[in-house]
């Protein structure tokens, strides 16, 4: 991705900055009395590559968008929670593992995480992914040779695959699944998106299980939630990580609701509504 993909520069076909759809559920913790803040990511916006799915990186993304807000507007409170969908929802995990080392002067009190990428290994079926996840593996890649520079594309893709990486790196998440959810068939075949070799398969596996979260037991409340609908983001694998995270950490899941649908309001079986319920019960 590149730096037209920052959240906080995305205009949608209005022209209007719709945070990539996600202005509607921020409205909905505007009117339920929270400030909001978000990163755009290290590498998005600012120099450097986008380390995504990297869970320390995105960590500090969060806090240090919390810190920055509190220094801009002094009454905005330094209790915090961690609050995301999807790749957001691995960063607000991410952040709440690091908030007591990282965040000198915030008090976290909780993570929310809707639709949260965890086991990264099993995202990506240790680097042999299913068609709708191939475009965001290819970003995985990117983002995994932010801290392992080693990582050579020719070991992890055929040469089919290794044509579109250009590709994803000029083009924002919403495109890249529009993009890459389309059944090719034999035209672009499975083989193009594994290992070439046994010991790139054995060595990746480490590189994804590495950002992996949770890492341990939380220590401040947890709730992941999403649609039972969801092509991309596994039950079991979201109920595993939970089981993970220890007592402290609760699963709902919305019947129905795909991976976006879920952000919705409770009128439409989303959980917006159940999201700002429990904030306001973790206060």
């Amino acid at each position: 991705m590149i730096d037209r993909c920052a959240p906080s520069t995305a205009r949608n076909a209005n022209g209007k900055i719709d945070l990539f759809g996600y202005a509607g559920f921020v409205a909905r913790l505007l009117s339920a009395g929270y400030a909001v803040t978000a990163t755009d990511y290290e590498g998005l916006g600012s120099d450097g590559e986008h380390p995504y799915i990297v869970a320390g990186s995105e960590a500090r993304g969060v806090i240090d968008a919390v810190r920055a807000a509190v220094r801009a507007e002094p009454s905005v409170s330094t209790e915090y929670f961690a609050v995301g969908h999807s790749q957001g929802g691995h960063a607000a995990i991410a952040a709440g593992e690091l908030a007591a080392s990282y965040g000198k002067g915030l008090d976290f009190r909780g993570t929310v995480g809707v639709s949260p990428v965890t086991d990264v290994g099993q995202a990506y079926s240790y680097a042999s992914p299913g068609p709708v996840d191939r475009g965001f593996f290819l970003l995985a890649l990117n983002g995994l040779r932010t801290v392992h520079p080693e990582l050579r594309f020719e070991d992890y893709l055929g040469k089919q695959a290794l044509g579109l990486l250009p590709k994803v790196r000029q083009e924002c998440t919403d495109q890249i699944w529009a993009d890459f959810t389309v059944n090719f068939g034999a035209k672009l075949p499975d083989y193009q998106f594994t290992p070439q070799n046994p010991a790139a398969a054995l060595r990746i596996q480490d590189w994804l299980d590495e950002q992996t979260v949770p890492r341990a037991r939380a220590s401040a409340p947890m709730l992941l939630l999403q649609g039972d609908a969801d092509p991309s983001i596994k039950k079991a694998v979201t109920r595993q990580a939970v089981r993970n995270a220890g007592p402290k950490a609760d699963f709902k899941l919305y019947p129905g609701q795909d991976h976006y649908s879920v952000l919705g309001p409770r009128s439409t079986g989303g959980a917006a509504d159940d999201v700002i319920s429990w904030l306001n019960a973790h206060r």
